[in-house]
């Protein structure tokens, strides 16, 4: 199970490396889906927007001396915004 996540983050550092940034940062946001989705409760196959916003209120963290922290809402926006729209703006925003 471990190596389909470590797959996926050297996915993101290929994608940097070669100057794809768009590619990576979709692909970050593939990896919470992924980790949203193994955290899901036994018995619950499905994940929702729901599931989301919770695992990155709970997991993603900036630095505590950044003035912005990471909120749920802010970061499901911008996914659905990259991964539908390909770009900043949805109507989820």
């Amino acid at each position: 199970m471990w190596s389909a996540i470590t797959d996926l983050v050297n996915e993101i550092k290929t994608c940097e490396k070669a100057g794809a940034t768009s590619a990576a940062v979709a692909m970050a946001f593939v990896c919470i889906d992924t980790m949203t989705y193994l955290s899901l409760p036994d018995g619950r196959e499905t994940q929702g927007r729901a599931d989301f916003i919770a695992w990155v209120n709970a997991f993603l963290k900036g630095h505590e001396d950044q003035p912005y922290q990471y909120r749920g809402l802010d970061v499901y926006g911008a996914r659905c915004a990259m991964l539908h729209a390909f770009g900043s703006d949805s109507d989820f925003h």
